[in-house]
């Protein structure tokens, strides 16, 4: 009995880290998917395309990274969803009724301060090299997603 007390006592902590990792690898990847169809999709259609943070998966949002995104088309050429005819593309609600600590927290870099658009040509709209960096508390790694103006999007792994 004493050698399974140790063996769980030991297993359960490293289980939670392996949860944790997954959770923010996730949320990661989905946030790079989400960027790559909005490029893709303004290259494919010639359209401009966007992506923003949205905690209802209408409206942007500012600085709500950790709550959701949203792809749309910019089919009104105002740089942001709004009536039809925009063409909402995808919508990601993340974080909606978990307890903080199972949260992944995404917090947007000091040149990210509205939506992400790409020309039909795939280029972004940014003054230079944007950054979302994805963190969970218990994690043991950070992700920093980047940006560049030509679009090319890269994922950097830290440690805290």
């Amino acid at each position: 009995m004493t050698v399974l007390a140790l063996l769980v006592s030991l297993a359960v902590p490293s289980l939670f880290t392996f949860i944790n990792n997954n959770r923010l690898q996730a949320q990661t990847d989905e946030l790079v998917t989400a960027l790559n169809v909005a490029r893709s999709e303004a290259a494919v259609r010639r359209q401009t395309a966007g992506v923003c943070s949205t905690t209802d998966g209408v409206n942007c949002a500012n600085d709500a990274w950790d709550q959701g995104w949203m792809v749309w088309l910019d089919t009104n050429g105002d740089g942001l969803p709004g009536p039809p005819p925009t063409e909402i593309l995808r919508v990601s609600i993340y974080g909606a009724g978990l307890p903080a600590a199972q949260r992944v927290t995404v917090t947007a870099g000091p040149l990210l301060s509205g939506p992400v658009l790409f020309n039909s040509a795939g280029i972004a709209n940014t003054g230079g090299v944007e950054t979302l960096t994805v963190s969970k508390s218990g994690a043991q790694v950070i992700n920093t997603i980047s940006l560049t103006p030509f679009g090319q999007i890269t994922v950097t792994e830290s440690v805290p």
